[in-house]
């Protein structure tokens, strides 16, 4: 889990946003909860020493190009972007996605195979940016205050601090009977990011591009059965592979 708030134009003061989003509870000391202080960030990271990830499966950066990942999820395809087979030293999975963000720009996220969510900071642009996976697996929320961009992969955590100062989403309580805006949570000013989607925060504005639509893929009808199944068939393999 990763959370945060991002401000480039004022004085960060996170006494009262991390002790209550940061809250660990009794009986569960396997969890910790790690700092990580960026240009615009003040966020981190939940680690659980019962998986096994370490510090640098979360979190990378590098203040010479100026560039910090926050990571929560896993890239599966990331020896598609292997430089050389005879590396030194490997490459972590944030590491590995400010690699291809510094070569590729903010679109990079197109060529990714996995399940995640990211936030990214080019300190030397004052840009920030929060990617969600293709299928959103991953969940990601974001809010919207003060002049702050707020940031979580628990949704419902970050509704619950905003729930004082705004309105409860009455249509996000008719999930249970309807169809609703996927971008609903419990309060209206914490909205979820899309799947296939990314955000991109600059002078305290929001953009929200569409990187990826299913919608676009069309039938190839000039399939044969036994192809279809071959490639069914390559498709399974490949997927169990590289999970």
């Amino acid at each position: 889990m990763i959370l945060g708030k991002v401000s480039f134009n004022t004085v960060d003061d996170r006494s009262s946003f991390f002790p209550e989003v940061t809250w660990v509870p009794p009986g569960e000391q396997h969890i910790s909860f790690n700092l990580v202080q960026g240009t615009g960030l003040t966020g981190g990271y939940f680690q659980s020493a019962r998986l096994p990830y370490t510090n640098k499966d979360y979190f990378y950066s590098d203040p010479e190009k100026g560039i910090l990942v926050l990571l929560s999820g896993s890239v599966y395809n990331a020896a598609d972007f292997e430089i050389r087979e005879d590396q030194a030293k490997a490459e972590s999975h944030p590491e590995l996605i400010a690699r291809l963000f510094l070569q590729r720009g903010p679109e990079f996220v197109r060529d990714l195979n996995g399940d995640f969510s990211i936030y990214l900071e080019v300190a030397p642009k004052k840009e920030a940016y929060l990617y969600r996976d293709h299928a959103g697996i991953s969940p990601l929320a974001f809010a919207e205050d003060d002049g702050s961009l707020y940031f979580s992969t628990d949704p419902t955590g970050l509704a619950c601090y905003f729930s004082g100062e705004s309105e409860i989403d009455d249509e996000y309580l008719m999930d249970s009977f309807k169809y609703i805006d996927l971008r609903r949570t419990p309060v209206k000013k914490v909205k979820k990011l899309l799947p296939g989607h990314f955000l991109h925060y600059t002078d305290g504005r929001i953009r929200i591009t569409r990187y990826w639509d299913p919608g676009k893929i069309r039938c190839d009808r000039s399939l044969t059965h036994d192809r279809m199944l071959g490639e069914l068939k390559a498709l399974l393999i490949n997927a169990v592979h590289i999970r």
